[in-house]
């Protein structure tokens, strides 16, 4: 009796222990995440993107994948994992543009959510 309740006790932990590690392909994306996303690719139809990016780069354009850190309402880093925008000063001047945002939600005191996104930065 006592080996049969070890086992169905050993059957149980298994189980939960592969359901709590198997999400199918990567981490689940917190809320914030999804928010900040969001924001980013709304950010790439606003006007005074628009106005920017015909002022001073008419004719950039490529794909920029970034590493963000956002810490309280803004991003505290800016971390470019790889692209092939063209001109490449445009990545810089991109990166002070983003990092002078402010999103309408905070994060908690001394938390940070690191986020992978993807900009495509479409040509005149």
């Amino acid at each position: 009796m006592k080996s049969i309740l070890v086992c169905l006790l050993t059957f149980i932990v298994l189980l939960e222990t592969e359901s709590c590690f198997s999400y199918g392909g990567g981490a689940v994306p917190t809320q914030v995440e999804m928010q900040v996303h969001k924001i980013l690719e709304s950010f790439l139809q606003s006007d005074s993107y628009h106005r920017f990016k015909s002022k001073h780069y008419p004719e950039a354009s490529g794909v920029l994948e970034v590493d963000l850190v956002v810490k309280g309402k803004k991003i505290e880093t800016f971390y470019v994992d790889s692209s092939t925008v063209v001109p490449s000063s445009f990545v810089n001047a991109f990166e002070n543009y983003i990092k002078d945002m402010q999103f309408d939600f905070k994060l908690a005191k001394g938390e940070r959510q690191k986020i992978h996104h993807q900009f495509v930065i479409q040509g005149k």
